[in-house]
């Protein structure tokens, strides 16, 4: 039996996970690849990517 599991990404921006192999609006940013569910989130990444991808630290 095939396994039928679906690969999730989240959406940097809005957090949506969307089904990796479906989605069509994508972007590159150092070396790695963001998904995106909508153009709105697309072009928000894309004017600041770094405040989308650096890493969250939590202040304890």
């Amino acid at each position: 039996m095939e396994s039928t599991a679906v690969v999730l990404a989240p959406d940097p921006v809005c957090s949506a996970y969307l089904p990796k192999g479906k989605v069509l609006l994508v972007s590159d940013h150092e070396g790695e690849t963001y998904y995106f569910c909508s153009f709105r989130c697309k072009l928000t990444f894309e004017r600041d990517p770094t405040r989308y991808t650096r890493e969250k630290h939590i202040i304890w």
